[in-house]
Parts: structure tokens; C-alpha cells; sequence
């Protein structure tokens, strides 16, 4: 707002607020006249005030509590390869632990544990020993074991090793009977269900001194 000294006619430029709605005195600084001046005729009788808001962004109190965020596609990856790895892990530990098991139900599964390298430590059943008998070498006189085996399973099995124990007592069950142990594979074959395979196995020692028991039996690594 520009306002005029009437009596020196020097111009002012003044915030017509400052007036107020009633008007006020005011003094000429050239001149030192006084007057006093009207507020302009198209001011509002009163002037509302809106102070300015500034957002200011504020970082969370300590011990705040945080509320959750929603996982990224990135850590739903992530935890679904986790999920299918640990049941993997568990599927295929089971499958090598559990493996005997396994065969005992499931028999064609056999040759896959064989394939794997790993060896299955209930092949004898589903086998059967049979017509055992001893005789000598004419030539070496040696013992030579003499016997059949059956495949009593529903499926072809590959043929079990044979374990001869020679033990000081005829019946005991822990090791510290034995006097020496031999285990012979018979072959390498598969018994077809309800087959019977003939073996023999020639002794390459003589009989130890004291044995009064001898066991023959299939062999479980």
C-alpha cells in the first residue's frame, strides 16, 4: 500500500496490515507531519492467518514397536528353496538309513542302492540255506562247505555272501567265542523268485584248534 504526506507529498510503501482495520497515526520522516491514515478501502475488516506446515520427517523412537513388513518376492524364493531342500534332505537321508527296510518291502528297489553304491544289509531275506554239508579236499585235504540257496522273495535278488564263524563253544552269542571268520561271495548273479542256486566254498586254512561250533549263515555288512 502506498500512502502520501500531506503536507510534504513524500510517498511511503507500507504493509497495509500494519494499519489495522480502524486506521492508525503515523508521522512523515522528511517533514515530521503527523496524520492519520485510513486503512485502503478494499481491505478486509479482518485478515485470517494461516502459518505455513512444514512435514518434517521423523525417525521412530528408540523401543518404538516396528510394525511388519510384508516379504519381498526375493525372501518368498528363498524360503520356498529352503522348504525343498530340507525335505529333500529328509527324503533322501531316510531313503539311505531306511534303506534295509525299504528292501524288505519293496525288493526291485535293490538294484538302485547297488547302482548308488550303497550296500543293503538284509539281503538274506527272502533267501534260505539249504542241504549244507562238509567234506574234504582229496587233494589239499581241507574242509569244502557244500550247499544250496534258495530265493524265497517274489523277485530276482542278487545272491547274498556266505559268513563262516568258527567259534570255541556250540552255542554262544557274543564274539569273544570266536576263534576266526571268513566271508566268501558265491556269486554274482540273480536268483530268480523260487530258484535254487548250488555253492561251494573251499576252506584255505585248516580248522582252528578248539573249535567245537561252526556257523554258517548269510552275510550283513
Amino acid at each position: 500500500m502506498i500512502i502520501t504526506c500531506p503536507a510534504c507529498s513524500r510517498r511511503y510503501i507500507i504493509d497495509p496490515e500494519s494499519l489495522g482495520a480502524q486506521g492508525r497515526d503515523v508521522r512523515c520522516s522528511g517533514c515530521s507531519n503527523a496524520w492519520h491514515q485510513d486503512p485502503a478501502s478494499d481491505m478486509p475488516e479482518s485478515i485470517e492467518l494461516v502459518e505455513s506446515v512444514s512435514v518434517i520427517p521423523t525417525e521412530p523412537k528408540e523401543g518404538a514397536a516396528k510394525l511388519p513388513t510384508a516379504p519381498t518376492m526375493q525372501q518368498k524364493r528363498t524360503l520356498v528353496w529352503l522348504v525343498i531342500t530340507i525335505l529333500a534332505t529328509v527324503f533322501i537321508g531316510g531313503g539311505m538309513f531306511a534303506r534295509d527296510h525299504i528292501v524288505r518291502y519293496f525288493p526291485t528297489l535293490e538294484p538302485f542302492y547297488e547302482l548308488i553304491g550303497l550296500q543293503i544289509t538284509t539281503r538274506d531275506m527272502g533267501f534260505e540255506l539249504r542241504n549244507l554239508l562238509w567234506e574234504r579236499d582229496p587233494e589239499t585235504t581241507l574242509p569244502i562247505l557244500r550247499g544250496e540257496i534258495r530265493n524265497s522273495s517274489s523277485t530276482a535278488r542278487k545272491i547274498p555272501s556266505i559268513r563262516i564263524t568258527f567259534q570255541n563253544a556250540e552255542k554262544c552269542e557274543t564274539n569273544d567265542c570266536t576263534l576266526a571268520q571268513m566271508v566268501e561271495n558265491v556269486g554274482d548273479e540273480r536268483i530268480l523268485p523260487g530258484d535254487t542256486i548250488s555253492f561251494q566254498i573251499g576252506l584255505k586254512n585248516p580248522v582252528p584248534n578248539g573249535t567245537k561250533g561252526v556257523f554258517v549263515e548269510f552275510h550283513t555288512p
